[in-house]
């Protein structure tokens, strides 16, 4: 017997062994390839800088699936699939934007 489950609007899984199967420390939205790094950006001074660099990192290619991009923490972390984008590519997305990746 097969179990659906609804999270949100936006998310449903069908489940064969039933909820209690679940791992729930996973992330379910996420492919299990895809890699997750945090990128130190310098030169954000305001709110503006923060979507300009988001945007820069979602235009990478089918490559990005999440950018979140904090200005308290001066870094950007992006989920993002390693066979449409490198982390080479992430680091010249910013810098085409015109801020700074620390190594």
């Amino acid at each position: 017997m097969a179990t659906i489950l609804t999270i949100g609007c936006d998310h449903t899984f069908l489940f064969s062994g039933g909820l209690s199967s679940i791992n729930w420390d996973e992330t379910m939205t996420e492919e299990k390839s895809d890699k997750k790094i945090h990128l130190p950006v310098t030169g954000m001074v305001c709110d503006g800088c923060v979507t300009s660099v988001k945007d820069a990192l979602e235009s990478v290619a089918g490559g990005v699936k999440k950018a979140d991009v904090s200005l308290e923490k001066k870094e950007a972390e992006v989920t993002y699939d390693p066979a449409q984008a490198t982390k080479e590519k992430l680091k010249k997305a910013v810098k085409n934007a015109g801020y700074d990746v620390r190594d």
